[in-house]
């Protein structure tokens, strides 16, 4: 599969390379040891709805896990990880509270998968979740 476009460098997010190709694209965050690629797939369309890696969840570091409840996802990225379910789509859990929810199982707690971005008021961050 040959590339579409050369490697691009992108500044935002700690620095970067991307590179297009036919069926999906290859991201290179600076300070990363390996790259990371996404080809249509669970997560692809909401990373680009959030800028992809000049937006809010940063750059890719890590492939993506599926199989696991109800069909789901997951993939980390630079700001946190990001969960995917067919009710819910891709959404990020931001690293100030992805380790939490983590302990308490993720999507097999009972707080299931993440279904709005967060926002964050006077310091609190809340997030809505199944």
């Amino acid at each position: 599969m040959p590339p579409t476009t050369n490697a691009a460098w992108v500044a935002s997010n700690g620095g970067g390379y991307v590179q297009q190709f036919d069926k999906g694209t290859i991201w290179l965050q600076n300070k990363a040891t390996r790259a990371f690629a996404m080809g249509a797939g669970p997560f692809l369309e909401g990373y680009r709805t959030a800028g992809a890696e000049r937006g809010s969840w940063g750059w890719p570091m890590s492939e993506a896990t599926c199989g696991m409840t109800d069909g789901g996802c997951r993939m980390d990225f630079q700001k946190g990880g990001t969960y995917y379910s067919k009710s819910t789509g891709s959404v990020l859990v931001p690293t100030v509270t992805l380790a939490e929810y983590r302990k308490i199982g993720a999507e097999k707690s009972p707080l299931g998968y993440p279904k709005s971005a967060s926002k964050t008021y006077d310091g609190v961050v809340e997030q809505a979740f199944a």
